[in-house]
């Protein structure tokens, strides 16, 4: 791959702990959604998403709207300049926010002919609901790639997703909940919130703001421990320079070898988790279209 990228076979890690243990056993018979639903989240902290906005779609993008549930929310389009049948993507931003930074980030996959889709999510841009970080964020990601598919131009059956740190997160776990898509890659996301507080992380209370001392919150909004839902072939990308986040990769791939999911790990050597995002980009195309030249030779034969 370009830029000295090394990749490895993955490691969706099991976590040490009981509840971890616990939980990855269960996921299996019961799944994700069916485990959200039976254990709605308990917020301590109501409001919009803690960041500023901007309300209006920069420059080269249409702002649009989708509905998840009752909330009507906002998102922002971008659409390649040939006409036909494209291939989509639904970009997850970084942070708690969509900005002018998410769209210049996300232009890369506009400039290689797909659809591109940016969701801001409940309490974020101005849009109704609370914000509950990788919870029902992670039910307006499906909202939105429903709305995404039925998008005049787009090819429903070249479906991508693609997130940058609390966007990767949520992108994980939107491959794990039973939506169609072909391939999903992330950035800098977290396999495990409760993993990662034991090991030093300390929560900000206005960022997290459910109860993150009880386990079970932190299990449903960590894509590691429920790898056997997942639906499609993932890529993870770090920085070389973040411990936290190569902690969490580097594990064994034992959840994701024992249930046959297809999920690789690329760290990007001489980065900053800022400045990893746009070879990480760039890698992600080249891996979507890939994938679609591979789907394309498969229907040939």
């Amino acid at each position: 791959m370009r830029l000295g990228i090394k990749r490895l076979p993955i490691l969706f890690l099991i976590a040490g702990s009981f509840c971890a243990a616990r939980l990855s056993a269960l996921q299996v018979q019961f799944g994700l959604a069916r485990l959200k639903a039976e254990h709605p989240t308990k917020l301590r902290v109501w409001g919009a998403a803690p960041q500023s906005y901007q309300m209006e779609a920069p420059d080269g993008a249409e702002e649009v709207r989708y509905t998840s549930r009752s909330l009507r929310l906002r998102a922002w389009l971008m659409r390649p300049r040939s006409r036909g049948n494209h291939p989509a993507v639904l970009y997850a931003h970084h942070g708690f926010a969509l900005s002018q930074r998410d769209l210049d980030d996300a232009r890369a996959f506009c400039d290689a002919g797909f659809v591109t889709l940016l969701p801001a999510w409940r309490g974020e841009n101005g849009n109704p609901g609370q914000f509950e970080r990788y919870f029902g964020e992670v039910d307006d990601a499906c909202a939105a790639l429903t709305y995404l598919s039925h998008l005049d131009g787009v090819d429903s059956h070249r479906l991508y997703a693609a997130g940058d740190t609390m966007g990767g997160t949520t992108v994980l776990l939107l491959a794990e909940s039973g939506v169609p898509l072909r391939m999903a890659a992330s950035c800098s996301a977290f396999p495990d919130i409760n993993e990662a507080i034991a090991t030093g992380l300390k929560p900000q209370y206005r960022l997290f703001p459910y109860d993150w001392n009880a386990a079970i919150e932190n299990d449903l909004r960590s894509p590691g421990l429920h790898v056997a839902d997942l639906v499609c072939p993932v890529v993870m990308y770090n920085s070389d320079s973040d411990p936290l986040y190569q902690r969490q990769t580097k594990r064994l791939p034992e959840v994701a070898a024992r249930y046959g999911r297809v999920v690789s790990w690329v760290e990007i050597p001489h980065t900053t988790q800022t400045s990893v995002v746009k070879p990480a980009i760039e890698s992600m195309v080249i891996e979507f279209e890939h994938d679609m030249n591979r789907s394309a030779e498969s229907h040939k034969r």
